[in-house]
């Protein structure tokens, strides 16, 4: 049986117009990268949002719309723009390719990465740029799809959706800012994917939890957010990062179960909270009318 890139679900009777995504928790590595790589196994993953979705488990049932990778984040990144090229990868890449530069891509962390964290090179040499529209075509192409299928079966129950795009950050990029990295990291692309109301009720159950978050510093969201929100359509959206040493060690991939259990708790507390709140305005709304 063909190896299932993407899990999702289209509830047939949703419980709220949230949608949890999780671009980066796939640890399918074997059925898609392993052989074409010279890192070990464990290097691999150091670029992938380990165990996030597992942290929010217990939110995810069958009236729950969601999006979850299987594949691994240095596969696809369906986080970035199709065109996020990187030119040192691709060993026969054409010059009149539209390529979308940016600092990420330059760097290596394109939507096909050419390294994982530390600067570390997924591959030995150059590869061919057939394997681009095998993985666009196999991975990328698909994710967006579904994504779009999920937010308009939502808009058409609620008049709204809200994606949860699920991440979790390295504690070690602490030492390349100027200030403390806070437990969670909310974006909204700087106000542009939630309005203020949505925006205010979240940070007011927010405050109530014992973890320190902040809004957009320093992430603010990136291309799913960009692609798949629009304020004027009542399509919303926040990325909400969880830094890693909160729930597990770091360099080895190994969660730290107490603390585990209480940041899914917490997690649970949030998001269940959030979504009732969706769900009693959106009563309230629907019998003014």
């Amino acid at each position: 049986m063909k190896t299932k890139l993407i899990d999702f679900n289209l509830p047939k009777k949703p419980d709220s117009p949230v949608i949890f995504s999780f671009p980066h928790s796939g640890t399918f590595y074997n059925e898609t990268i392993r052989d074409d790589s010279k890192l070990s196994y464990k290097t691999l993953r150091k670029s992938e949002d380990s165990y996030v979705c597992d942290i929010f488990s217990d939110l995810l049932d069958k009236r729950t719309y969601f999006i979850k990778a299987n594949f691994p984040r240095c596969y696809v990144d369906v986080n970035r723009d199709k065109r996020e090229i990187d030119r040192k990868l691709f060993k026969d890449i054409t010059s009149d390719f539209k390529i979308l530069d940016t600092p990420l891509n330059k760097s290596g962390y394109g939507v096909i990465p050419r390294k994982v964290t530390h600067e570390l090179n997924i591959y030995n040499s150059k590869i061919s740029i057939s394997e681009y529209y095998k993985r666009i075509n196999e991975v990328y192409d698909n994710w967006h799809d579904i994504t779009n299928q999920l937010i308009a079966d939502c808009v058409s129950n609620f008049g709204l959706s809200i994606i949860i795009d699920c991440h979790s950050m390295p504690s070690i990029i602490e030492k390349n800012i100027n200030y403390k990295l806070n437990d969670f990291v909310i974006g909204d692309l700087n106000g542009k994917s939630l309005d203020f109301q949505l925006q205010n009720k979240f940070e007011r159950i927010l405050n109530l939890q014992k973890y320190s978050y902040i809004f957009n510093k320093p992430f603010s969201g990136n291309y799913i957010l960009r692609n798949h929100t629009n304020i004027e359509e009542n399509k919303y959206g926040v990325q909400f990062e969880i830094r890693k040493d909160l729930y597990m060690n770091e360099n080895e991939i190994i969660l730290k179960n107490k603390k585990f259990k209480e940041l899914s708790k917490t997690v649970y507390w949030i998001f269940d909270t959030y979504k009732k709140y969706l769900n009693l305005n959106n009563k309230i709304l629907n019998a003014a009318e």
